[in-house]
């Protein structure tokens, strides 16, 4: 962990795997929230443009860890990278914690059981 706000320390190989793994879980429910819905339901249409613009946010926010995820995660910022993520939950409530696109569980989850995978090797 870094001793000073502004400085960071490398990410190990875990946490790595486990931000490649959260930006594979992203690429379906992006997916799902583009799902055309045929009606003529004005709160059908409402919802889908919602969706739309969640997906959106979501994609804009982790193609900044695809790239990073490219260069092996060189000048990658957990501080900017999380600060972002807060910025989306307190607009969508959809990923905030308990919901269905809670990717900090998610990431904590995958991180976890690689370091337990490790400790029984």
């Amino acid at each position: 962990m870094a001793t000073y706000p502004h400085e960071e320390a490398p990410l190990t190989e875990h946490e790595k795997s486990a931000y490649r793994y959260l930006l594979y879980q992203t690429m379906p429910d992006i997916r799902v929230l583009c799902q055309p819905c045929l009606s003529w339901n004005p709160k059908v249409w409402r919802r889908q443009y919602r969706n739309s613009r969640i997906a959106g946010k979501v994609a804009s926010w982790q193609h900044n860890l695809a790239h990073h995820s490219a260069y092996n995660f060189s000048s990658f910022s957990t501080q900017e990278y999380r600060r972002r993520y807060e910025s989306l939950c307190s607009r969508f409530v959809e990923l905030r914690p308990g919901y269905w696109m809670d990717y900090r569980r998610r990431y904590e989850d995958q991180l976890a059981g690689l370091e337990k995978e490790q400790e029984s090797v």
